[in-house]
């Protein structure tokens, strides 16, 4: 039962309400009316320690409670980075066919000159790590100038569709972290 936890001094209330079952007789007052005072502080220490069991219980129950929800938004998190891992895994594999299905090598100056517009949109978009150089700067304004080739411009639009993704996993990693 919830409410009530078994304690070494008998059944304990959780939550503060009293069990109808037996009442525990007042010893400290004899049938004769003689005043047993040992009998009296047995009777207090025992509510006291009865006060002191339930409390404790009552902390641990939702100190449980709190590391349980911790728990479970921990794994809704890890659910929801696995998910925007995996759309950008799918998204990662269309641009890699889709570089194929151009026949753009991989170590060509074309795929390179992607690279760098990529890195250039990361940085825009706040990725502080993806910083320019000036020779980057440079290029990036000649490429400017000439135009994206075909493959460029839809790898680009492919790669936009990734920004939702690696924000969900970011915030993802900083809950998983802060729980």
């Amino acid at each position: 039962d919830r409410e009530q936890q078994a304690g070494r001094f008998g059944m304990v209330s959780i939550s503060g309400q009293e069990r109808n079952e037996k009442k525990e007789e007042n010893t400290s007052v004899k049938l004769n009316g003689d005043f047993d005072p040992i009998e009296q502080k047995k009777t207090l220490a025992k509510k006291q320690a009865y006060k002191i069991v339930k409390d404790a219980l009552a902390r641990e129950l939702k100190m449980d409670e709190g590391v349980q929800e911790c728990r479970n938004e921990i794994e809704m998190q890890k659910k929801e980075m696995e998910q925007a891992q995996n759309e950008i895994g799918r998204i990662n594999a269309e641009k890699d066919e889709l570089r194929r299905e151009y026949g753009v090598e991989e170590d060509s100056e074309e795929q390179k000159d992607l690279e760098l517009l990529e890195k250039r949109e990361a940085y825009e978009n706040g990725d502080l790590s993806k910083e320019l150089t000036e020779e980057e700067k440079e290029r990036l304004a000649e490429l400017d100038k000439q135009g994206y080739t075909d493959y460029q411009k839809r790898a680009l639009e492919m790669e936009k569709k990734k920004a939702p993704h690696t924000d969900t996993v970011q915030k993802a990693d900083a809950g998983i972290i802060a729980d």
